[in-house]
């Protein structure tokens, strides 16, 4: 193969170095917000469905650009003690008007909770590819010059015929969580294989793309009540070629809650390619925008490179709550009554036991039947003197309004149920209602004691500007004391964030 042909291919393997790997398997600086890049088992530790988008420049000083968008969607679903990932991602990397990749990516990711503090997660995604030589890409052969000079119209002489080339890779991932008492990360790991089936990205001759091995850590070593610290690592590593960078995260809260999700963070690490990066990261509630910029700090190759700019902005749903049915919640609440009027007309029927009562003492009555019912039942005490109310419109007051951990915020769906509440209310307008708030046991009986009454608070608010009057409706907190479902659990504590409802006249 003559000299031409070989300095095209080594120009070709450029790009692949200044994005530090190949151009079919970038690295962003932000690699905790790309788990299609980083590790597909993070999949299966998200917990709240969001889309993103990732793009990156990097320039070098000869003035070409090597740019990288990407664009996903992730929805995780919880199945008792499991967690399912799924995502997919539209991805374009372009190497100025030299080389143009396109391609689409799925993955999904099975997480399996081992204890109430340790999660482990399994991923596999697949990608499918098409790489195209773009318009500033010339071929060039000895035979095209001519006592010396070039004549791009005469033939090449060697079979140039593929200018595109398409491949799908697979990868997979193992990815473990430590979650602390609040049910924050503390700690992270994991291990992934990128390009696993080496695919085939043929031009002229074979050309297997190597395999990838990714691994990443992190752990959490200060929490302050303003700021926590989190050291964490990255290793990349393919044939004849290693990464290893190191740094840390630095979150400040915003609101001055240890706990809060709202946060500002600044990230600093160094790279063994020498260079140093650093991402500063705004979080709220439902939103993520992130910045980072990379500058080489060597005396190689990488001072031949104006730097790297990096953005992303991801935006997080907030999943709807299932309902419980009002109509197989009144079913079961006419049963309850009815079992309970049976039970109290069978004792009546059967004769009283007599006891000698001494002067001066009173005889003892019988309890009333809301006492003996247990304190898992449905509220049958609070319904047996609802005559006025439909069975249906008795079951809306049985659901509960649940919240995310140290919220306050009310969802949509939630929302939507309290316009049936209020429609309710509007009809039967000697019906009063009292909120009570509740939390799990995460953080401190003081603060839950906080938490529950500011939730009960917010519902009659928003209750109130539908149009109930202020004085039909009380608001209380109870914080941890009356938990539905044990704490011990991740399903038990989304139960216990609730506020829910008692029915007075």
């Amino acid at each position: 193969m003559n000299r031409y042909k070989s300095f095209i291919f080594i120009f070709l393997t450029i790009p692949g170095s200044l994005t530090v790997g190949l151009a079919q398997q970038p690295n962003l600086i932000q690699f905790q917000r790309t788990p299609f890049l980083t590790n597909p088992g993070m999949l299966g530790a998200l917990s709240r469905p969001s889309v993103s988008f990732n793009f990156q420049n990097r320039a070098s000083a000869a003035g070409t650009q090597y740019v990288i968008s990407m664009a996903s969607a992730f929805y995780p679903i919880s199945i008792g003690s499991h967690r399912l990932g799924m995502g997919m991602s539209f991805l374009n990397d372009r190497a100025s008007g030299f080389i143009n990749t396109n391609g689409g990516i799925l993955g999904i990711a099975t997480g399996i909770q081992l204890s109430n503090k340790h999660l482990l997660s399994l991923g596999i995604q697949g990608g499918f590819f098409s790489e195209n030589l773009g318009d500033s890409f010339q071929f060039s052969t000895d035979q095209q010059f001519i006592e010396g000079i070039y004549q791009p119209n005469l033939p090449t002489g060697e079979n140039f015929s593929a200018e595109s080339a398409q491949y799908m890779n697979l990868s997979t991932g193992l990815y473990w969580q430590f979650y602390d008492q609040n049910e924050q990360q503390r700690a992270f790991a994991g291990l992934s294989i990128f390009n696993f089936n080496e695919p085939d990205r043929s031009y002229v001759e074979k050309d297997n793309i190597n395999l990838t091995m990714k691994g990443i850590a992190g752990w959490r070593i200060y929490q302050g009540r303003v700021i926590n610290i989190y050291p964490n690592f990255r290793w990349v590593a393919n044939q004849g070629y290693q990464m290893l960078s190191g740094g840390s995260w630095f979150n400040f809260y915003l609101n001055s809650q240890a706990l809060s999700t709202q946060q500002l963070s600044l990230g600093l690490w160094y790279n063994s390619t020498n260079s140093g990066s650093t991402t500063i990261e705004l979080s709220l509630q439902q939103v993520r925008a992130g910045l980072s910029y990379e500058i080489p700090m060597g005396n190689d190759l990488n001072r031949q490179q104006n730097g790297t700019f990096e953005v992303s902005i991801a935006w997080f749903f907030k999943q709807k709550r299932k309902l419980r049915s009002a109509k197989n919640i009144a079913e079961k609440t006419n049963m309850k009554m009815q079992q309970a009027v049976k039970s109290e007309s069978e004792s009546s029927n059967e004769p009283p036991e007599k006891k000698e009562v001494t002067s001066g003492e009173s005889p003892k009555m019988p309890p009333p039947i809301e006492d003996r019912v247990s304190d898992s039942e449905p509220k049958v005490e609070s319904q047996v003197n609802w005559p006025m109310l439909t069975p249906e419109e008795r079951a809306l007051f049985e659901m509960d309004i649940r919240f995310d951990l140290n919220s306050t915020d009310i969802d949509a769906s939630s929302k939507e149920f309290l316009h049936k509440i209020v429609k309710v209310l509007k009809e039967k307008e000697w019906v009063k209602v009292k909120l009570i708030g509740h939390t799990c046991s995460v953080g401190t009986a003081e603060r839950n004691i906080i938490i529950s009454n500011e939730r009960a608070q917010k519902v009659r608010e928003f209750i109130i500007g539908l149009g109930i009057p202020e004085h039909r409706l009380q608001a209380s907190g109870l914080g941890e004391t009356r938990p539905i479902l044990s704490n011990g659990t991740l399903k038990g504590r989304m139960q216990n964030r609730r506020v829910s409802f008692e029915i007075s006249k």
